[in-house]
This record gives C-alpha cells, structure tokens and sequence, in this order.
C-alpha cells in the first residue's frame, strides 16, 4: 500500500528537524570547549559546521567538508564521525536524505512560497490521487514538527 510506504518515509521526517536542533546543540557544547576548538576559530568552526546543513550541498562536497574539519580541529572526529553515521547522518543532513525535505523552498509571499515549496519538494515522476495526498500527509507532518521544534527552541 502506497499509505503504508508513506508512513514510514513520515518516521524519518517527524525526526528531521528534532535530530537537527539537537546536531545545533550538540555543535555549539562541542565548540565552547577551548580544547576542541580554539577561541579565535570559534566564528570559524560554527560557520563550517552549518555549512553541512545546506540542503543544496552535493555529496562529495559535504564529505570534503567534514574531511577538513577534522584536518583542521583535531578534536573533531569522534564527533563529527558519531554525527555522520550512516542512518543518523540522513536524519541531520538534507543533502544526504534518501528523498528531498520539505518546506526548503523561500519565496517573500506565503502562499506561493508554500505552493511552490509543495511542488518543488513532490518528487514522483507521475502523479496520481494517493501521491499526492501522501506528499501533502508528510509536508504538513514535516511542518507540524518543524513548528513545534520552532516553539521549544
């Protein structure tokens, strides 16, 4: 049953934006220690880090990154390689996902950034009534959860 696909691609999206905030936190523990990170790298190491997040970032690139914040923070690996495990990684990563994240898209006007951001993040190559209704099940899951995340900060 596509329902029954579509279920399990909404686990992995309700803990999108609750594994990110925590990567954030974890990000910012891990860069006041002076010994992981020394004072004057500190605007530098949180800048890198977030660059990992970008949802445009393609594969290589994002590999290239984390191989040079470890080259460059010695501290870094075992936490940076804890992050990047395999099926932790796709939650934290939107360029790592196996299926695009929703709810990327920006446009200055809500609602067609919102219709945009629907059709742009739909990724069947045809639609049909039960894709569709299954998108719009995880994009308003996905912005549920995000909103909430928003609110606990």
């Amino acid at each position: 049953d596509l329902f029954d696909v579509a279920i399990d691609e909404i686990t992995i999206e309700q803990f999108y934006a609750y594994c990110q905030v925590h990567f954030l936190r974890s990000e910012a523990k891990f860069r006041r220690k002076h010994s992981n990170v020394p004072k004057k790298f500190k605007n530098d190491f949180k800048m890198r880090v977030r660059e990992l997040l970008n949802p445009c970032l393609h594969t290589e690139d994002f590999w290239a990154k984390c191989k040079s914040l470890k080259q460059d923070y010695p501290q870094c690996p075992h936490w940076l390689d804890w992050h990047t495990s395999d099926k932790r990684a796709r939650k934290i990563f939107p360029c790592l996902a196996r299926k695009p994240y929703v709810g990327d898209h920006k446009n200055t006007n809500g609602q067609e950034s919102m219709g945009k951001t629907i059709q742009t993040s739909f990724t069947e190559p045809k639609a049909n009534l039960a894709s569709v209704f299954a998108h719009l099940k995880r994009f308003l899951i996905e912005f549920d959860t995000r909103w909430f995340c928003a609110l606990k900060g």
